[in-house]
């Protein structure tokens, strides 16, 4: 019986020990969000919505509609955007590389949005190869060896992505003949043993590279992704190699993306401070980041 006495205070104690917390999450308001990657040779395209509060019941991000937004091309009136949906706009004129834009954005109820970021020069490519070899955990794997020339004088940084290249065969009618097509699918996930070089997977997959650690003016980039096809071949499909992007990224891009990586590796965990993601968006929230695009297409020997 002694020891039955003994357990009931032990409980009580235990029990008393819990206590609820109340506490209230401020509500800032809300404000403009705009996302948008621009390049060359394409129109810019962004996305402008509004922000929430954490505690939202809706989570679907409101468009906004019905916005002026200006954009200028090295200080000087480029275009106006037109609205090509619910939130989203675009321009109707080419962009060019080693050129500044800025966005401006008026609405009601907001102050003005404004951002800017560049377009750098295009990076040359000196060389690039592809080979299935055997990785080291006994898998098909297909290496890449891309060779660039790094500007030693500026700080530079890179992003490079790959997809899977598939063709297939149309009948055109004008020719009178089956004629060969192509198209390419997702970005593959990359692989880099170079401590140096970060592994992206949202939004986009591939890879970011600094030339802060690159100390010679070529420098070769050494990574691997899984030899497997996303769709299954079969004779009305050819595989065509690889269709590799690369691209020399403003440093608003690559900051977005660092934050990005970090943000979920580690916004499920508990117990840790908000972990912010990078913007360069003035009176709002989001990112507007430059880059310039080389498209390179390979076989895979």
């Amino acid at each position: 019986m002694k020891f039955k006495f003994l357990l009931i205070p032990l409980l009580f104690f235990t029990l008393s020990c819990e206590r609820t917390i109340d506490f209230e999450i401020p509500d800032t308001g809300r404000q403009l969000t705009l996302n948008c990657f621009f390049q060359n040779g394409k129109y810019l395209r962004l996305d402008l919505t509004k922000s929430q509060y954490v505690l939202d019941s809706i989570k679907e991000f409101e468009g906004i509609v019905n916005a002026d937004i200006v954009l200028y091309e090295n200080n000087q009136f480029f275009q106006k955007l037109f609205e090509n949906g619910y939130g989203g706009y675009q321009s109707t004129i080419i962009l060019n590389e080693n050129c500044n834009y800025r966005i401006e954005v008026l609405t009601e109820n907001f102050p003005l949005l404004y951002a800017e970021s560049s377009i750098p020069i295009k990076t040359k490519i000196l060389n690039l190869s592809a080979k299935k070899v055997i990785g080291k955990y006994g898998n098909d794997v297909v290496e890449y060896v891309v060779g660039l020339k790094d500007d030693p004088k500026n700080e530079n940084y890179y992003f490079i992505a790959v997809h899977q290249k598939i063709g297939y065969y149309k009948y055109d009618v004008e020719l009178g003949k089956d004629v060969l097509k192509s198209y390419s699918t997702g970005q593959k996930h990359l692989y880099c043993d170079d401590p140096n070089i970060i592994q992206a997977n949202e939004p986009k997959k591939g890879l970011l590279i600094s030339d802060k650690f690159i100390n010679r003016e070529i420098y070769n980039i050494v990574f691997s992704t899984n030899y497997n096809f996303e769709i299954e071949l079969d004779s009305t499909k050819i595989d065509l190699g690889a269709f590799i992007e690369f691209q020399l990224v403003s440093k608003d891009f690559i900051q977005y993306y660092k934050s990005l990586i970090k943000y979920q590796d580690f916004h499920d965990t508990y117990f840790m401070e908000p972990i912010p993601v990078y913007s360069n968006i003035e009176n709002g929230f989001g990112i507007f980041a430059g880059c310039s695009s080389t498209y390179l297409n390979i076989k895979i020997e």
